[in-house]
């Protein structure tokens, strides 16, 4: 029995340090193939796009996106980590930024604050190629300050700009441009955002179990998921949302709807109470209006989503009669294509919402 035993323990401690040097040995190929894997999967992805002018230069800032570093952040939950890339800049406070084009005196332009999610952050664009440095490069007495971060909605754009108040910064126009991240943020409860999950399991005390999972097959894992999704990429045409969300989409339309309208007003009142001005704009999606999205890979449930949530938005913004909400679902209409998912546009995209946005500026 003893020696059973003993033979047991040997061969238990054999496995186990097998699938440590497995784990160790995925840590490291997962690293060394993330770029090669992602230009691989792009590539393919990108062909189909006619809006892509530049193939290698979505596919650099797209993989520069995805291995970029954030970090907690109070109240907002997280911003991106300083970073200086190829393609993508972050400042040291965790803001992208992009070169300024003035023909004033810096302290005699004016400051136009947007805020927003990935869409306004600038997924899969170079720095020059964001909305808000369109928008500079359309009016050079002002200065414009992208504090879009990805995955954030309204009401985190709200807590970030009580920070910049709070910490002594002024705004001459400040910009909300929100929609896509309030329907797949807030459908499963309000309020949230998208990394509440993983914050709350963070919080949690670390299990024996969830150790020794990351110890010894982690990584391995990863690199199994990565692997598969080089060789069969999983097709966009399945409808990627279960049942359940999108019944809960539809369900809380009013709910999120509301949300976002107080949400707004909530900022409308501290902007104009700090002597600026406010505008909410409610960002253009695939699956209303007319856009090109012929070539689009996504499942047709996602665009009916949009839709339907969208509808009760657009109805909700119209009842309240606010002259400084500002509806962009139809300026990408039109044979050009400008999207490349669900809800990210291409630097074509970005220059006509950032043309629309200056002439509403300007006006």
């Amino acid at each position: 029995m003893r020696r059973l035993m003993c033979v047991l323990t040997l061969s238990m401690a054999g496995l186990a340090a097998l699938l440590f040097g497995v784990n160790v040995i995925s840590y490291i190929l997962v690293d060394r193939l993330a770029l090669p894997l992602t230009i691989h999967t792009m590539s393919k992805k990108l062909k189909a796009y006619p809006n892509i002018k530049s193939r290698m230069a979505a596919i650099e800032a797209s993989f520069e996106e995805a291995h970029r570093p954030v970090v907690y952040t109070p109240f907002t939950g997280w911003t991106a980590k300083p970073f200086q890339g190829k393609t993508i800049t972050v400042g040291q406070h965790g803001d992208r930024i992009h070169d300024h084009v003035l023909e004033v005196a810096p302290d005699q332009a004016t400051i136009v604050r947007f805020f927003g999610g990935s869409t306004m952050w600038g997924s899969g664009v170079w720095d020059q190629e964001t909305i808000p440095a369109y928008f500079d490069t359309f009016n050079p007495g002002m200065k414009a300050f992208n504090h879009g971060q990805q995955g954030h909605n309204a009401r985190q754009e709200l807590a970030r700009l009580m920070n910049l108040y709070v910490q002594g910064e002024t705004a001459d126009i400040v910009i909300f441009y929100d929609g896509c991240n309030e329907i797949r943020c807030q459908a499963r409860q309000l309020p949230t955002h998208t990394y509440t999950e993983q914050i709350r399991h963070a919080m949690q005390l670390t299990t024996f179990g969830d150790a020794l999972s990351t110890l010894l097959v982690k990584h391995t894992r990863r690199l199994i998921q990565m692997l598969k999704h080089a060789v069969r990429p999983t097709t966009n045409r399945t409808c990627v949302h279960d049942a359940q969300f999108i019944a809960a989409c539809r369900n809380k339309a009013q709910d999120i709807a509301s949300h976002l309208l107080r949400t707004w007003e909530a900022a409308h009142a501290l902007v104009t109470s700090q002597g600026g001005q406010f505008m909410a704009i409610l960002q253009p999606l695939p699956g209303i209006g007319h856009p090109n999205t012929a070539y689009l890979d996504e499942p047709a449930c996602a665009l009916e989503m949009n839709a339907a949530v969208y509808d009760v938005i657009r109805k909700q913004i119209r009842e309240s009669g606010h002259t400084w909400i500002h509806d962009f679902t139809h300026v990408l209409d039109g044979p050009e294509a400008y999207y490349f998912d669900i809800c990210h546009v291409t630097s074509n995209g970005n220059l006509k919402i950032a043309q629309r946005m200056t002439e509403l500026v300007q006006n």
